[in-house]
C-alpha cells in the first residue's frame, strides 16, 4: 500500500474521499463501481468549497464484493472474491491510513459509503488517531 501511495505524482493532497464499494447510496454493494460516490464528492467541494482539484484523491479500497451478479460477470473489473473480513478487512484499511498519513500527514480522509458495521467501527478506530470523518454516521 505505500508503495502505491508514492506512486501518486501530488506532492500534496489536501482532501481524500475513500471507499470500498459497500454501501453506495440506496444501491448497496457495487464493489469497484462505486468509485464514482467518491469522485464525485471531491467534485462537490472543488465546485462549491474551492479546494485546489490537483489536490484531491478519491480512492476505492477493493476487498472484493459479496454481490453476486458481480462476483459472476466477466466484464466485472474488481477483485472477484468475497469480501474480505474481520481482522483482514481491518488490517487493509490500516495500511491504507499508515500510508496516505505518512505520506500527506496533513490530508483529511473522509469515509464514504461504508456498510453500517464498518463505518462506526472505522471511526471508533481513527478518530483521535487521525484527521478523518464519516459523514454518514456523525
Amino acid at each position: 500500500m505505500m508503495s502505491m501511495v508514492y506512486n501518486w505524482p501530488a506532492e500534496q493532497v489536501d482532501m481524500i474521499v475513500v471507499t470500498d464499494g459497500s454501501r453506495i447510496l440506496g444501491l448497496g454493494d457495487l464493489g469497484v463501481q462505486g468509485i464514482g460516490i467518491a469522485i464525485g464528492k471531491l467534485d462537490l467541494y472543488v465546485a462549491a468549497a474551492g479546494i485546489n482539484p490537483q489536490r484531491v484523491l478519491p480512492v476505492m479500497i477493493d476487498v472484493g464484493t459479496n454481490n453476486e451478479k458481480l462476483l459472476k460477470d466477466p466484464l466485472y473489473l474488481g477483485l472477484q472474491e468475497h469480501r474480505l473480513d474481520g481482522d483482514e478487512y481491518i488490517a487493509v484499511i490500516d495500511e491504507f491510513m499508515e500510508a496516505v498519513f505518512t505520506r500527506w500527514p496533513h490530508v483529511i480522509v473522509q469515509f464514504e459509503d461504508f456498510q453500517s458495521k464498518w463505518a462506526f467501527k472505522l471511526l471508533q478506530r481513527y478518530r483521535n488517531t487521525y484527521r478523518m470523518f464519516n459523514d454518514d454516521v456523525q
